[in-house]
C-alpha cells in the first residue's frame, strides 16, 4: 500500500531498504541470491560480487542445514515460514538470526522467488541460555540443599534431644557444630547464587599480581606460593579474586598446610596447581560440581563457584594432573 501523499520510486524504496538494520534478501525461483540490502553485505562480510548468485546453504552453519532445508520446504508448501539459524560470515563468525520468508509471485500467481528478512537475535540467544543455565543450577541447588542442610538439621535435633535428657555439655556442642555447618553451607550457597548472567564490563588484569595480593590476604600458614609470568586476562577483577581465593583454600584443605601452590601461564589463559596428592582416580570434572568435596569440613561449593565464574566469563575450565603430581585447574579464554 502506498500513501497518496508520498510518491516513492524504485530508487527511494531501495534506499529505504538499505537503511534498515535487518538482513533483507531476495532469492529467485532457483534459490539464487539476486538482491540484498546494504546491511546484508556488512553483516556477511562478502562483497557484492561474492554474494551474487549464492544459495542459502552457503550462508548458514553446517549444523543448521537440516533445519534450513525443512524451513525452505515449509515456505514452498505454506507460502511463508519463520526459523532460527546461525548465519556464517565470510570470516567464519556465526551469528544467530531469526529468518522470515514469504514467496514472491508474478501477476499470474506463479512463484518467481522468495523474500527473506533476518534479524540478529544474539542477545536473545544469550539470555535464553542464561535462563536455561539458571534453571539447571536451581535444580542442582534444590537437590543439594535437601541433603546438605536437612542432614545437619536432623543431627542437631537428635543431639538436642540427648542434651535435654542428659544435660551433657558435649551433646550441646554437637548441636552447635551442626548449626555452624548449616551456616557455612548457606553462606557458600549465597555466594554461588549471587553470581549471574554474562559479564559485560571486563578489564585486563595481571593474574600474577592479583595472585600475590590474594595470597597475602588469606591465612596460608606454612604454605608457599610460586607465580610465573602469567600476563593478563580480560576479567572482572573481583570475580577473579574469588576464583583464586577458592582455589588457594581448596589446596590448603586437600593438600595440607605445607602445600606449594603454583600459578602459571597458558596460551590464552592460566593455571593453578599444587603439589598435593592430586585427584583420586575416579574423579575428574566432577570435583567442580556442587556438593562434591573430599573433605568432611568442606561444603563442596568452593570449586562449583570457580566453575560458575569461569562459565560467566566464557572460559573453558579443565581439571588435570599438575606438573608435580598434584591437582591442576586450567582456564582458557575463548578465541
Amino acid at each position: 500500500m502506498q500513501a497518496d501523499s508520498c510518491d516513492l520510486d524504485d530508487e527511494h524504496l531501495l534506499r529505504a531498504l538499505d537503511r534498515i538494520r535487518d538482513v533483507f534478501a531476495v532469492f529467485d525461483d532457483h534459490n539464487r541470491l539476486v538482491y540484498w540490502n546494504a546491511h546484508s553485505e556488512r553483516r556477511s562480510g562478502y562483497s557484492a560480487e561474492e554474494l551474487a548468485g549464492m544459495r542459502p546453504e552457503q550462508l548458514v552453519a553446517d549444523a543448521d542445514l537440516p533445519t534450513l532445508r525443512s524451513y525452505l520446504r515449509d515456505v514452498h508448501q505454506t507460502g511463508r515460514s519463520t526459523v532460527e539459524v546461525r548465519l556464517v560470515t565470510k570470516n567464519g563468525e556465526t551469528v544467530p538470526h531469526e529468518l522470515y520468508s514469504d514467496l514472491l509471485t508474478d501477476a499470474d500467481g506463479s512463484v518467481i522467488g522468495r523474500v527473506v528478512v533476518g534479524r540478529d537475535i544474539s542477545e536473545r540467544w544469550v539470555y535464553e541460555r542464561v535462563l536455561e543455565h539458571k534453571s539447571d543450577r536451581l535444580q542442582e541447588f534444590a537437590e543439594f540443599v535437601s541433603h546438605d542442610i536437612r542432614t545437619p538439621l536432623s543431627v542437631a535435633a537428635g543431639w538436642l534431644d540427648a542434651y535435654h535428657e542428659t544435660g551433657t555439655e558435649a551433646h550441646y556442642q554437637r548441636v552447635v557444630d551442626a548449626h555452624e555447618r548449616i551456616e557455612q553451607v548457606v553462606d557458600d550457597l549465597l555466594g554461588l547464587t549471587s553470581f549471574g548472567g554474562v559479564i559485560e564490563d571486563l578489564e585486563p588484569v595481571d593474574v600474577g599480581n592479583l595472585a600475590w595480593a590474594v595470597w597475602r590476604s588469606v591465612p596460608t600458614g606454612d604454605a608457599a606460593l610460586e607465580v610465573d609470568d602469567t600476563g593478563t586476562v580480560m576479567t572482572d577483577r573481583a570475580l577473579l579474586r574469588q576464583v583464586l581465593e577458592n582455589l588457594f583454600d581448596n589446596a590448603l584443605h586437600h593438600a595440607g598446610p605445607a602445600v606449594t601452590v603454583r600459578v602459571g601461564p597458558l596460551d590464552r589463559g592460566f593455571f593453578v596447581e599444587d603439589d598435593g596428592p592430586g585427584y583420586p582416580d575416579d574423579e575428574d570434572r566432577s570435583v567442580l560440581e556442587a556438593g562434591m568435596s573430599r573433605s568432611p569440613e568442606g561444603t563442596g561449593l568452593g570449586l562449583a563457584i570457580v566453575d560458575e565464574i569461569a562459565t560467566m566469563h566464557g572460559w573453558s575450565i579443565d581439571t588435570t594432573d599438575g606438573s608435580r603430581s598434584g591437582a591442576r585447574i586450567e582456564f582458557t579464554e575463548a578465541r
